[in-house]
């Protein structure tokens, strides 16, 4: 026992001073200053913005999915009004006389084979063949086929506005 009592007299203040500097690395390692607090608050503050962001992309991707699905049904059921109401005048066309009495002057009949071929997105020709005489039931079936492309263009640009509409009045909600 002596001879640990003097080992340990002599080496006591190495002891101590490694006791020290551990106490004081643990310390130092451990504490959180004001500095250390600040940062933290802003971290929490951060995650708590990037969560609630996440939270409103979320909700903005379900909301933008529902009046997808919304308007496409809105704009099938439309559809299928307007594809009857247009087989409905299809039956009256077959009803007109077939009989080629319209007479149309070469004209008038490049003004509207220029108006179709514009309204398809082609560039008018520049000799049409111009028919003598055009049936009432030729007239009326395409002025029908003018009508339901207009009805279709009308529906699809209708459409869209009730898209944006429904995304804006369910977000302003």
């Amino acid at each position: 026992m002596t001879i640990a009592l003097a080992i340990l007299s002599r080496i006591w203040p190495y002891l101590l001073g490694a006791g020290v500097l551990l106490g004081l690395y643990t310390w130092d390692n451990n504490r959180c200053n004001a500095a250390c607090v600040k940062q933290t608050k802003r971290a929490d503050a951060l995650q708590a913005e990037s969560d609630a962001a996440h939270k409103r992309a979320t909700a903005l991707a379900i909301l933008w999915a529902a009046q997808v699905d919304k308007t496409e049904k809105e704009a099938h059921d439309a559809e299928a009004l307007r594809r009857e109401a247009f087989d409905k005048l299809e039956s009256r066309i077959r009803a007109l006389p077939s009989i080629r009495g319209i007479r149309l002057s070469p004209a008038t009949w490049r003004v509207l084979s220029d108006a179709s071929d514009l309204a398809n997105a082609r560039t008018p020709q520049e000799h049409h063949d111009t028919p003598e005489a055009i049936s009432e039931s030729d007239l009326a079936r395409k002025w029908a086929e003018a009508a339901a492309a207009y009805a279709d263009a009308y529906a699809h640009w209708s459409s869209c506005v009730r898209f944006y509409e429904g995304l804006r009045n369910e977000q302003t909600q």
